[in-house]
């Protein structure tokens, strides 16, 4: 399991925005301890969200296209 910190740093990003996409369920997560606990991450939850944020590069076609969108 990792914590907040070292998925954080996984990613490149701050720990504040870890705790919003766990805030709004975007990577799964398990709270663990009394009140408001820690969270920890499972490694395949991390890699899972890194693949569904993938964006696929356009055709040069598709490129072409919405460049010259104003053209139309």
């Amino acid at each position: 399991m990792m914590t907040v910190n070292e998925v954080a740093q996984q990613l490149n990003v701050s720990i504040s925005l870890i705790y919003k996409l766990a805030e709004k369920q975007l990577i799964p997560c398990y709270r663990i301890g009394a009140g408001r606990g820690s969270l920890r991450f499972r490694q395949e939850d991390v890699e899972e969200y890194l693949a569904s944020r993938r964006i696929e590069p356009r055709s040069t076609s598709q490129r072409q296209s919405r460049s010259l969108r104003h053209l139309n």
